[in-house]
């Protein structure tokens, strides 16, 4: 369903008009301009909120043409501006809900005069349907807009429109592809003679980073209507600057129809994403040490530092080599001191992933440590593993630094 009514209306004589819609996407993804993405583990760093404003420049988006549609004769609209706000809500690892408004000036070329005009508000629903760590991932995502839009303006459908898309994202060593595919209905959407109620939208995109504050992303997508003069397609290549994990900064460039007929002739974008830190949850679980002597106090300030040593890849319990030297200390420390009691193995996990599966994955991780502990010499009857998943996330302002130390391991001694 239409986002912004923007490209190509050509008018073949008085009497015989065709409309060629191009969708002015707007992306909730902080990857994309214009693709949605499956909410995956990459998504929103924050899993919660997404702010975004894109700025669009259209040129000649509005053509005159002969009477057979093959040869553009004058422009009508020789620019459109849009500045895209949006925001979305991830109310779990899975859903997000996202609202966009649209706002334009349009330039005449006739009459010289630029008109000022809202478009139509699009809202989506977007929910993925396969598990965190699959490969492929898949989403659906429900979207419908609201009549907000100037028809005069071209900036509207003139009608509430319903759609469905499933978007379909798939990741690689390097890179990562993302592809949606969808139908649109507006029963308001007709010009003249021209029907275009009924649509198929599809687009790819290509993700690629280059290091960790630069990346790289091309966007192709396209309307299918009933004939090739609304079909328009847009191909756009842009490159991201990571500012912080928080904001990023998208600069790109649009090109539509090759034929100057189907498509506006280039489009420049510029698009802002910020994702602010949301705080919730508490920091750790307080250890009990009411009992402890001030040299097991500082045995236990040791053991904590050490832990931080121990830390986990996404989705894994695996122990390498340098987190198995950090717990063969911590053994040492606790044989050596006579630290009394028991001693709990608290697993951890972040908030990416189903909350049943990070608890497993937790406690997975807790049996992987008291495992190694026992290995050191450690009583088995005096340990315990405990899984806590995601309940107890560490906070920082750097959100991918909170994600990175919430996959851990705590000690108490009981």
């Amino acid at each position: 369903m239409n986002k912004i009514l923007c490209v190509a209306l050509m008018l073949f004589s008085p009497f015989s008009f065709a409309l060629n819609l191009q969708l002015i996407n707007h992306s909730h993804s902080p990857h994309y301009l214009v693709t949605e993405d499956t909410l995956s583990k990459d998504s929103l760093i924050n899993q919660k909120l997404i702010l975004s404003a894109n700025y669009h420049h259209l040129n000649d988006p509005l053509v005159a043409t002969n009477a057979d549609g093959t040869t553009r004769t004058r422009t009508i609209i020789d620019g459109i501006t849009t500045v895209q706000i949006g925001a979305g809500w991830q109310t779990s690892s899975r859903f997000l809900i996202g609202i966009a408004a649209p706002f334009s000036q349009v330039s005449f070329v006739d009459s010289q005069t630029k008109e000022k005009g809202v478009g139509d508000t699009s809202v989506i629903a977007k929910y993925r349907v396969t598990a965190n760590n699959d490969p492929t991932s898949i989403a659906l995502i429900p979207t419908f807009t609201l009549p907000t839009g100037d028809q005069n303006l071209f900036l509207g459908d003139g009608g509430v429109g319903l759609g469905l898309k499933m978007a379909i994202e798939r990741e690689f060593k390097r890179f990562r592809i993302n592809g949606n595919m969808g139908v649109l209905r507006n029963q308001n959407a007709q010009y003249q003679e021209i029907d275009f109620r009924n649509r198929f939208l599809a687009a790819l995109g290509v993700h690629v980073p280059i290091n960790d504050r630069w990346h790289w992303s091309a966007e192709a997508y396209t309307m299918l209507s009933k004939t090739r003069e609304q079909s328009p397609s847009e191909v756009v290549a842009g490159i991201q600057y990571l500012r912080s994990d928080s904001l990023s900064v998208t600069t790109g460039l649009g090109f539509g129809g090759v034929d100057g007929i189907t498509g506006n002739d280039w489009r420049f974008i510029v698009g802002l994403k910020w994702q602010p830190a949301i705080s919730g949850g508490i920091k750790m679980i307080p250890h009990s040490q009411s009992h402890l002597t001030s040299k097991q106090e500082q045995t236990y300030e040791l053991i904590s530092e050490l832990n931080l040593e121990v830390r986990f890849d996404h989705d894994s319990d695996y122990l390498d080599e340098q987190d198995k030297k950090a717990i063969e200390q911590i053994a040492s420390l606790i044989l050596e001191n006579k630290l009394a009691g028991k001693l709990v193995i608290q697993g951890h996990a972040n908030r990416i992933g189903e909350a049943d599966y990070n608890k497993d994955l937790s406690y997975r991780r807790a049996k992987a440590v008291r495992k190694e502990l026992i290995h050191h010499g450690l009583d088995p009857k005096l340990t315990k593993a405990i899984g806590y998943g995601q309940s107890f996330p560490i906070l920082s302002e750097d959100p991918r630094l909170a994600l990175d130390m919430s996959r851990r391991v705590d000690f108490l001694i009981q």
